[in-house]
């Protein structure tokens, strides 16, 4: 019996690793997170603030935070922001200039600050968040 015998054919090697994670994948955690931060804040459900139309007021302008605090909260670019969202950068920036404009009102300055310091601390300890963040201002959609 011949251990080294090289005349049969080797079969290719399996991969045991997982394949690379991409935002393509797996749903975004970032977009994710920001979407049930602002949908229990604004009382609306999720997965309105996915809807391809603007839809209600209330939803459209909870949509607009969500966009505004992956901006800002995030500290991802405009273009990002659009791509984790499924917008374009121009409405990004139309909702981050809303939101700024918005926050001369005590009030809703008080619960977007909340939920700024809220997002900068989960990004800030999470791994896993700041990975898709990376992700997603890399264009590794």
């Amino acid at each position: 019996m011949n251990y080294f015998d090289y005349t049969t054919q080797a079969k290719p090697a399996v991969s045991v690793l997982p394949p690379p994670i991409t935002l393509k994948d797996h749903p975004v955690l970032a977009r994710e997170f920001i979407f049930n931060t602002v949908a229990a804040v604004f009382e609306v459900e999720p997965d309105l603030l996915l809807q391809p139309n603007r839809g209600r007021a209330r939803v459209a302008l909870a949509r607009q935070v969500a966009m505004y605090l992956g901006h800002v909260g995030c500290e991802l670019s405009l273009t990002a922001v659009g791509r984790v969202f499924g917008r374009d950068r121009s409405t990004v920036a139309h909702a981050c200039r809303r939101i700024e404009d918005a926050r001369e009102r005590p009030e809703f300055d008080r619960a977007i600050a909340m939920m700024e310091r809220t997002v900068r601390l989960i990004v800030k300890t999470s791994p896993a968040l700041r990975r898709d963040l990376q992700l997603a201002e890399q264009g590794d959609l």
